[in-house]
């Protein structure tokens, strides 16, 4: 009871500087103009004081919340950054959506791709927390697998290409200048099959980041296993991260 008391006192605390802000003056007839609202700002600091049940309230919470967050998954030896075209933490979010789809489905997956704007952190030097693979992924993407034929291959390739970079498993691009000239999964070339089995975010399945060649897939199985669940599972069975720096996106005349 007491917190939705707090709360509801909040709301309506809200409600009457939000009216009070929006209230507009009187014109000279006396009435007022509903034409012509007025918006204010309203700096809340620290001459407002302290709301010491508030706070006693949710201190309960910030200690259980600190305790978790605080728990030790794994270490690295070197701080990890995203970069593109690729990078030791764009290559380790796109190997654990592979192993993780292939573990959590049983299915033969081919490759993965992860979007790079999905990867909001890094992962410093040290101990990883579980409060660090929050920030590095805040979302509840979930995994999800895909087959998709060749040519949307070809298409998310060439995709990938202008994007200067996207974090990939289990495939590589060859490029000359800006021009796409290879595509290999699995070491072998995209045309030895009709089609292929991606795991990657729902949000991309669902044509995310521009990726509408991805929302009409042959078949789809959702998972429900979210990204940083996943990352969650493979980071605690590794003592110490070992992220690959295998060279995914290979410009050829560089």
């Amino acid at each position: 009871m007491l917190l939705k008391r707090t709360y509801s006192s909040i709301l309506c605390l809200g409600a009457l500087l939000y009216i009070s802000s929006c209230t507009p003056p009187n014109n000279n007839t006396g009435t007022k103009n509903l034409t012509e609202p007025i918006d204010s700002n309203y700096m809340i600091g620290s001459e407002f004081g302290t709301d010491t049940v508030l706070n006693t309230l949710l201190e309960e919470y910030r200690t259980e919340k600190n305790h978790k967050m605080s728990r030790v998954l794994t270490r690295t030896k070197k701080g990890l950054t995203k970069e593109r075209p690729q990078s030791e933490l764009t290559n380790l979010m796109a190997d654990v959506c592979l192993e993780e789809g292939k573990t959590s489905s049983g299915k033969t997956v081919d490759f993965s791709v992860v979007n790079y704007g999905g990867i909001r952190s890094s992962v410093p030097k040290g101990d990883v927390t579980l409060e660090d693979v929050y920030k590095l992924m805040p979302f509840d993407n979930a995994i999800c697998l895909l087959e998709i034929h060749r040519d949307s291959v070809q298409s998310m390739a060439e995709y990938i290409v202008r994007r200067g970079g996207e974090p990939i498993s289990g495939v590589q691009l060859k490029v000359d200048g800006e021009k796409l000239v290879e595509v290999l999964v699995n070491k072998n070339p995209l045309n030895s099959k009709e089609s292929y089995w991606l795991a990657t975010s729902d949000y991309l399945a669902n044509g995310g980041d521009k990726m509408v060649f991805l929302s009409n897939p042959i078949n789809r199985i959702n998972t429900n296993l979210k990204v940083r669940d996943a990352l969650i599972q493979s980071f605690e069975r590794q003592s110490v991260l070992n992220p690959s720096s295998e060279k995914r996106i290979i410009y050829v005349n560089k």
